[in-house]
């Protein structure tokens, strides 16, 4: 499913949610770190954390990554992976847009989309900070992992089972 919303405003798409494209790599990544930024982490965290928020061509034309455009301003996305073990491995909301519902519109999408699947259950290592939005939506922690950037903090790890 490539769009799931299509708003039209003088026969023009206003909004939608739509595949990403491959040369939007560089700035779905910079969408990341500005996103992850907005946590208010420490910079040399920030900075060791850059890299790993990364997204590449290849994961693009490989895997669902999605983006939630408006008037052709992308303002957020996700990346999920269907693997042993499917994976919502990033959903980010560009700061501006935090709490305006873009992130819900974004996990609905990914929802819908895997009705069509035989997938039954995914896991998130989430952030932090973002915790309380993925249980808001249903998920339930299943433990904590050790964060990759830094060895002193541990990341939720969060199942959701498809009703």
């Amino acid at each position: 499913m490539d769009i799931l919303l299509y708003f039209k405003s003088k026969g023009r798409a206003i909004i939608k949610i739509r595949r990403a494209k491959p040369y939007e790599a560089e700035l779905l990544s910079e969408l990341a770190f500005d996103s992850k930024s907005h946590w208010n982490y420490k910079a040399d965290y920030l900075e060791a954390a850059r890299e790993h928020l990364k997204i590449t061509d290849r994961e693009i034309e490989d895997e669902q990554v999605f983006v939630y455009e408006v008037a052709g301003n992308i303002k957020g996305y996700y990346h999920f992976r269907t693997n042993d073990e499917p994976e919502l491995v990033w959903l980010f909301v560009k700061p501006d847009s935090i709490g305006t519902g873009i992130g819900k519109l974004l996990w609905n999408h990914l929802l819908s989309t895997l009705k069509h699947t035989e997938i039954i259950s995914f896991v998130i290592k989430s952030d932090p900070n973002a915790e309380q939005f993925y249980l808001r939506l249903g998920a339930h922690r299943i433990g904590l992992k050790d964060s990759t950037v830094d060895s002193e903090m541990k990341l939720p790890v969060l199942k959701y089972v498809i009703v």
